[in-house]
């Protein structure tokens, strides 16, 4: 079959068929005087010689019919009739050997792979044998790999996602044992190489890294994890214990790490007890009175905002006094309500909770100053300001603070000072 060489849209091809009439004839098909069988794709690419005259188409014959040169005039017999037919054909889509190319489909190999320079474009490499790749292989989709990925020398590595062969630059992740492209079934374990060769050796317990080692997302390890270094903004347990914000600078000597009950770390002062303020009030004067009900000491008086709702309030008050009989009381109030009334126990019935009660005076009571001191811890749970103060009340004597009943100014007789001194005390 003659070569024609290249057209507008593939290769040419001629092909000859020869009829001889036997007369009458004005269509010709089928197989020709050597038994070949009449046929082509276009009647544009067909020339017709009757008698080595060539005929004119669509004048003296039609190509309207599948392979059948028709409208033919009436042959006569032993006309010769020579059927030229002229086809195009399309060269295999291939790849040069000399000037390389590329594949924009899938490419199935039987045997090995072995590419001396880069392998690059590449959308999906299936391979039930050895790729052997001896440069560089720049893989833009996902690779199924059904055996091992690994380098056939030690001085060799594999890098993910590198955008040149610095190791500093490699990529974004490595998704073990996934069937597909979804993170949700990604697998078992990273297995790490013990230099003994066999895979029976490997290990999973152990990850050791020469250098820092960033991530992004979380770290769970069911063992203990060793390190120089951790780096991370918050740690927790497990999945569904709470989440810890670590501290981004350190805090002072002495300093513990604290939390908020939100799950924020920070530096504070360790545990709870220390003393976060103090307020006192001092009382230098004296002062009496007859009342039969509890009246404020004139300058035994503290208020205290405290700055936490747990915090206590330690209440240590001292009020000498003497009384002329022995019914006077002496209590410490909070807000306008006695506080020591408020802690009394049931079983002490309608008894006056009190710091001190004035006995009956011996001889020479007016002589004598009584000793009056006294200390509490309250818990008021507020960060409102509160207001202690000390009271007293003679109920039928006369009581007198910081001095006694004998008028004598002279040096055998007492006196004193009176003070409420309250302290905030952290209760976390």
């Amino acid at each position: 079959m003659p070569y024609l060489g290249r057209s507008s849209d593939g290769f040419g091809v001629r092909d000859r068929f020869v009829y001889t009439a036997s007369g009458s004839e004005t269509s010709l098909s089928g197989a020709d005087d050597n038994s070949r069988t009449l046929k082509f794709q276009d009647g544009t690419y067909v020339d017709v010689y009757l008698n080595g005259v060539l005929l004119l188409r669509d004048t003296d014959y039609v190509t309207t019919t599948t392979n059948t040169i028709g409208s033919l005039a009436s042959l006569a017999a032993n006309d010769i009739v020579e059927v030229v037919v002229y086809d195009v054909f399309t060269v295999s889509d291939t790849v040069s050997k000399t000037s390389g190319g590329s594949f924009g489909g899938a490419i199935s190999v039987n045997g090995n792979i072995t590419a001396g320079g880069a392998l690059s474009g590449v959308t999906t490499l299936t391979t039930t044998s050895t790729a052997t790749i001896g440069g560089a292989t720049t893989i833009s989709g996902d690779t199924a790999i059904s055996g091992n990925l690994r380098s056939d020398s030690s001085a060799d590595g594999i890098q993910i996602d590198a955008t040149n062969d610095s190791a500093g630059n490699a990529g974004d992740l490595i998704l073990l044992d996934g069937t597909d492209g979804s993170a949700t079934n990604a697998g078992s374990s990273l297995l790490y190489e013990d230099g003994t060769g066999d895979p029976a050796n490997y290990f999973n317990n152990n990850a050791k890294f020469s250098s820092n080692v960033e991530i992004g997302g979380d770290v769970t390890s069911v063992n203990t994890i060793t390190s120089g270094i951790i780096t991370a903004p918050s740690i927790r347990k497990t999945s569904s214990t709470p989440t810890f914000t670590i501290p981004a600078a350190d805090g002072d000597d002495g300093q513990a790490i604290i939390t908020n009950g939100s799950g924020t770390l920070s530096f504070g002062d360790a545990g709870g007890g220390k003393i976060l303020q103090v307020v006192h009030t001092q009382k230098n004067e004296s002062f009496e009175t007859t009342s039969s009900t509890f009246v404020v000491i004139t300058g035994l008086t503290a208020n205290i905002t405290p700055s936490a709702t747990s915090s206590k309030i330690l209440i240590m008050m001292s009020a000498p006094y003497s009384s002329t009989a022995n019914a006077g009381q002496i209590s410490i109030f909070k807000g306008g309500s006695n506080l020591l009334d408020s802690l009394r126990g049931s079983n002490l019935g309608s008894r006056t909770a009190c710091t001190t009660s004035a006995g009956n005076p011996e001889s020479g009571a007016d002589e004598q100053m009584n000793n009056n001191s006294f200390s509490i811890i309250d818990s008021p749970s507020s960060t409102s300001q509160l207001t202690y103060d000390i009271r007293v009340r003679g109920n039928g004597s006369t009581m007198i603070i910081n001095g006694n009943h004998n008028p004598d100014n002279i040096q055998q007789r007492p006196c004193s000072i009176s003070s409420i001194t309250l302290m905030e005390i952290d209760g976390s």
